[in-house]
């Protein structure tokens, strides 16, 4: 005899999640002129977080994707390393290495 259950998940309308097909921010690595690049998203807005090798916060800014998916991005102000870029949504995040040469 074999017992089964069913278990009903609800996921929320509404939530988009993002996923590393849906942004890249290129070219990398370079001298820290970097351009950001949404697909695929219709949230309210997100943010965009930069965080160097010692895992601190270095730069921080809200995206509002109305006209437009590229952002630039400037961190040539910040020494060359490994930094990790970070995209937050109200549901979920993605992060993604690059380099400043």
């Amino acid at each position: 005899m074999t017992k089964s259950e069913h278990i009903t998940v609800e996921i929320p309308a509404g939530i988009l999640f993002i996923s590393r097909s849906e942004w890249k921010i290129f070219p990398n690595p370079n001298e820290g002129l970097f351009t950001l690049e949404v697909s695929e998203f219709d949230g309210d807005g997100l943010t965009f977080e930069i965080y160097n090798s010692l895992g601190q916060k270095v730069a921080s800014q809200n995206l509002e994707l109305i006209d437009g998916n590229q952002f630039p991005v400037d961190l040539r102000k910040y020494p060359s390393g490994v930094y990790t870029a970070k995209l937050i949504s109200d549901n979920t995040s993605d992060s993604k290495s690059l380099i400043i040469e």
